[in-house]
């Protein structure tokens, strides 16, 4: 592949993954400070339909502490739900930072190659 090209199809990747990026790291992040803070270990895995924890306890989670769960379902959903489609959209995502990467590397080469030259 030339690497006009390369670069073409590089950029219009990054800008359109980075929307995604952003919501995907940024809820990550709000989960970790607020673990940092003395948070819940857990997140809020009761909005998760994936979830490991049983239903009892993720209701006695909800009860205990239903501020944080209401205001953090919606972060624990974009973050960890969705189910399947939601699962592939992780996939996807981790797929498109994966290639960026490659495609990164490759434009770093024949940009290291010229200046060899």
């Amino acid at each position: 592949m030339k690497e006009k090209d390369l670069r073409k199809y590089h950029r219009i990747t990054g800008v359109v993954l980075a929307i995604f990026i952003i919501a995907q790291a940024g809820t990550g992040l709000v989960f970790t400070v607020g673990k940092m803070l003395g948070g819940s270990e857990n997140h809020d895995h009761a909005a998760l339909s994936t979830s490991l924890i049983p239903t009892a306890q993720a209701n006695e989670n909800e009860s205990a502490d239903t501020d944080a769960s209401e205001s953090g379902s919606l972060l624990s959903t974009l973050h960890y739900g969705g189910g399947m489609i939601g699962n592939i959209y992780r996939l996807l995502l981790a797929a498109g930072i994966i290639g960026q990467v490659c495609g990164g590397l490759l434009i770093y080469k024949h940009y290291r190659e010229r200046q060899s030259k």
